[in-house]
């Protein structure tokens, strides 16, 4: 948490820094189609995204195994990427003495292998080479102090601990003199030392974070504030009022908003029975109840607003809020739509289901009135018409590491996508999103969205397969609430299942934490409208490899070079998931057969 303030260097995980990957590709380096057409400057050539990532690999292996860098400096100047040439000398790799990107590359490299007592060296070293250069500019003064955050991340986050190595505290305390004064207009440099003075006095602590608070920058201090106290000093009242300033002084904050609403969840999970009751009281139920709603609030109004480097963490923390209320209501299905055409006039109705075994006897007592049905004009459907794997960095796609848009699969895409888009053409998959709630014409506003597979009809028209549904008609595929903003979608986290057409066999998908966005449109004739659509989602290994086993052997053999995992799922340091990202559109269309009647 403490270390999501800034966006240099590489974004960090939302509880800690994200060493999962080496950074994202630079946004610049794709070539433009008119910087392609145009004459180059021989050695100024930028290499493309997909390559710079692989660059940025062999970087960080730079770092580790240093004989590795003049090799990789040389490669660089003779492709004529100048610019990557340049950033490996200067960082040290190549011989010469080590800059400032290659100590961050190496406390990455060794957080990643959970080397905690490296890291802590690192930074030691760190501070002493460049803490004393006269040539150390202002933007290697602020990488350098992000070090230095690095270094208490370490502590709090994989010792557990702020007190683990007191001589590290000892070594920066001596140093900070030093340092002051070529960094002190640099708000973090008042958040490291607040922290450092807290070990031997608390009180001037307090008084150095008040003077960090008048430097700018809220959403850091406050941020930092916040995850000082309830980690440092476990104080989870501190923390929260901390976490409260922040998002009153930074109110567009999705990191302040995600953080508080994870210490309004454990503060939730925390509750215990009275002693010698078996429930919570009344008064701890509501004060549970109260906790989990603002939580749920807050993590929805971040991801309304710039959530980028902690989206996952949003969606996974949405996850963990949706098992904390297991009986979140569904909206009430309305009854069967009529016939938007003649044509379904002569269609036989669906033959009643039969009664299920727990259905309530006659003498049962009366149960409460169910909510009011879903006005039929509520519904709206459409069917997707065109879709494929994304590209590599497609920036409709989310973010769920921190380092810019995730999409395994986009290796896949030559493979897949010309399959994928004949099935949808030959009606052979039929994919139909329906809104339940959103009026037509509405731009704004909650309701759900599900996403049921059909068989097309003579007339043009889909009927819902009984596998979309389940034994009480509700449909498998289904993200409750979804929220429309200003004519965008965004749904989830939910599950889907999508069947992918691989080398002639169908590949079933279960994707977790999904989200489907988009434009959103519902017209006065109950049609549907998704527009630059995306559905994205994390599969793990497991899964993965249950789905591929129909995949003919020769084609298996494939898979590993084109998809490498890119999700720590299990948060141990080490890829075990993978991300899919797949744009769609989706047009509206007449659908039977939900909601039942």
């Amino acid at each position: 948490m403490e270390n999501e303030d800034r966006p240099e260097p590489p974004v960090a995980d939302a509880t800690e820094p994200s060493t999962d990957a080496p950074p994202a590709p630079s946004e610049t380096a794709e070539s433009s189609p008119e910087a392609d057409a145009a004459p180059r400057e021989v050695g100024r050539r930028r290499p493309s995204a997909e390559v710079e990532f692989e660059l940025e690999r062999l970087f960080a292996l730079a770092v580790k195994y240093p004989e590795v860098g003049p090799s990789l400096a040389a490669l660089c100047f003779k492709a004529g990427w100048q610019h990557f040439a340049e950033r490996v000398v200067q960082s040290g790799v190549a011989g010469g003495p080590r800059g400032v990107e290659y100590y961050q590359i190496a406390v990455q490299s060794a957080r990643r292998d959970g080397r905690p007592a490296d890291v802590i060296g690192i930074v030691r070293d760190a501070v002493t080479e460049l803490g004393t250069r006269d040539t150390l500019s202002p933007n290697d003064g602020a990488r350098l102090l992000q070090l230095v955050r690095q270094g208490f991340s370490t502590l709090l986050f994989d010792l557990k601990d702020p007190r683990a190595d007191l001589g590290f505290v000892s070594f920066l305390a001596e140093q900070w003199g030093e340092l002051e004064g070529r960094l002190a207009d640099d708000p973090l440099f008042h958040v490291l030392r607040a922290q450092l003075l807290w070990y031997a006095d608390p009180a001037a602590a307090e008084g150095a974070w008040a003077d960090a608070a008048e430097r700018g920058d809220p959403e850091l201090v406050w941020n930092a504030r916040g995850t000082w106290a309830k980690d440092a000093e476990r104080d989870i009242g501190a923390a929260e009022k901390a976490y409260r300033t922040g998002i009153d002084r930074a109110p567009q904050s999705a990191l302040l908003m995600h953080n508080l609403a994870q210490l309004l969840m454990d503060r939730a999970a925390a509750l215990t029975p009275p002693e010698g009751e078996t429930e919570l009281s009344a008064a701890q139920q509501k004060a549970r109840n109260r906790d989990l709603q603002y939580a749920d609030e807050l993590l929805r109004r971040a991801l309304r607003g710039d959530a980028r480097g902690v989206r996952r963490h949003i969606h996974a923390t949405l996850d963990r809020l949706t098992a904390m209320r297991p009986h979140r209501e569904r909206p009430a299905r309305g009854p069967q739509r009529e016939a938007r055409g003649p044509q379904r006039e002569a269609r036989e109705p669906r033959e009643p289901r039969e009664p299920r075994a727990a259905d309530a006897p006659a003498d049962a007592p009366a149960e409460p009135p169910p909510p009011p049905p879903v006005p039929e004009s509520d519904y709206a459907y459409a069917r997707i018409t065109t879709a494929a794997i994304a590209n590599q960095g497609d920036r409709s796609c989310p973010d769920f590491n921190g380092g810019g848009p995730d999409n395994a699969f986009a290796g896949l895409g030559a493979f897949v996508n010309g399959q994928l888009q004949t099935s949808i053409n030959e009606q052979s998959l039929n994919l139909l999103p329906v809104s339940i709630g959103l009026p037509a014409g509405a731009m704004d506003g909650q309701f759900a969205i599900a996403v049921l597979t059909g068989s097309d009809q003579p007339d043009g028209s889909y009927i819902v397969s009984d596998a979309a549904l389940d034994a009480n008609g509700d449909p498998l595929i289904l993200f409750n609430p979804a929220e429309a903003d200003a004519g965008r979608l965004q749904a989830g986290p939910g599950n889907f299942t999508l069947q992918l057409p691989v080398q002639g066999v169908e590949v079933e998908l279960n994707l977790t934490s999904a989200s489907i966005t988009g434009g959103i449109a519902v017209d006065a004739n109950a049609g549907l409208t998704i527009s630059t659509g995306t559905i994205a989602g994390q599969i793990t290994q497991e899964d993965l490899d249950a789905a591929l086993v129909v995949v003919p052997a020769e084609f298996q053999g494939l898979i590993p070079i084109f998809l490498q995992p890119d999700l720590d799922l299990d948060g141990n340091g080490t890829n075990d998931g993978y991300s899919l990202c797949l744009t769609f559109e989706a047009t509206p269309a007449t659908v039977i057969g939900y909601p039942l009647p």
